[in-house]
């Protein structure tokens, strides 16, 4: 997966003004290349709104892109996030769509942790993270969409994919909203609608198909949550969890794995045994040059 489609942005949640149902069809895709934003917006007012950047997208010279921008702080702005109420509103279900997927850059200086938020303003459900890092040139990611893949927030993911009115890309480590006030700034491109079915999705994240995580769950959790990962062929793997902060907190896996899906646990504890507290944590896959990172939560 070397081309850029990558899936990033950053979406905001706003008040709902529910609108009906449009007709979404699978391989639809905005490219940005009518010099427009193509209805993506952050609301207003804002001082940093979306732009239509006129070059310097995947394919370089005068490839238009989307570009979002977030300040942190408090306030307009202070959150990395967009939304779309136009063509990405309608029935996902009906269209039998599975997987979207886009080209990103993260510009910034941080890494970003990127979702997308399903909602008809009752029924409201978010995918897991892609982690995109700092200074990433850009990036071909894709999320897998099916009621079964996201997390639910309210309601059902049946009903919000069924009802989508509004859309949403954003920065959030953790599946909740608001997101936290984040500065970043993120180059936006080809984001494309696709297909359901089991081999819909070549690679959930951005890393490289020979290894993914494919679940964690439950998520939140208490006392235990089962982390299952798939190589395409038998290599090293480390499987370990940190805190927000990078701190090793304990080691899941390490050592040669056949091919396959495989699942190991985690029961909260670190290295020593040393129970701990509430809140984000970070499982890290590492096989070969493949990297990939979720965020869990823990709950007493």
């Amino acid at each position: 997966m070397n081309s850029p489609r990558t899936c990033a942005k950053a979406l905001i949640l706003l008040t709902l003004a529910a609108a009906p149902a449009l007709a979404l069809t699978v391989g639809q895709i905005d490219t940005f290349e009518d010099g427009t934003t193509a209805g993506w917006s952050v609301g207003n007012p804002s001082p940093v709104p979306t732009q239509n950047i006129a070059s310097g997208g995947p394919l370089g010279l005068n490839d238009n892109y989307l570009q979002l921008r977030s300040i942190g702080g408090s306030g307009p702005g202070s959150r990395l996030m967009a939304f779309n109420r136009a063509q990405w509103a309608g029935d996902y279900v009906a269209a039998g769509a599975g997987v979207v997927a886009l080209d990103v850059n993260n510009f910034g200086l941080t890494d970003l942790s990127l979702r997308l938020v399903f909602t008809d303003g009752a029924n409201t459900a978010v995918t897991q993270v892609v982690n995109v890092p700092s200074a990433s040139g850009w990036q071909d990611i894709q999320f897998a969409i099916e009621a079964a893949d996201l997390i639910v927030l309210s309601g059902s993911a049946a009903a919000a994919l069924a009802g989508t009115s509004e859309f949403r890309l954003m920065h959030n480590p953790l599946a909740s909203f608001p997101p936290p006030p984040y500065a970043a700034m993120v180059g936006v491109d080809n984001l494309e609608l696709r297909a359901g079915g089991a081999s819909a999705v070549d690679d959930v994240t951005a890393v490289p198909r020979a290894a993914s995580l494919e679940a964690i769950y439950p998520n939140p959790f208490n006392p235990r949550v089962a982390v299952r990962y798939a190589l395409a062929q038998e290599g090293h793997v480390r499987v370990a969890v940190h805190d927000l902060k990078g701190n090793l907190i304990t080691i899941l896996e390490d050592g040669v794995v056949p091919a396959g899906a495989r699942t190991v646990t985690w029961d909260g504890v670190d290295r020593e045994g040393r129970r701990q507290a509430s809140g984000a944590y970070v499982v890290e896959l590492v096989a070969g040059a493949a990297r990939e990172r979720r965020v869990v939560t823990m709950i007493k």
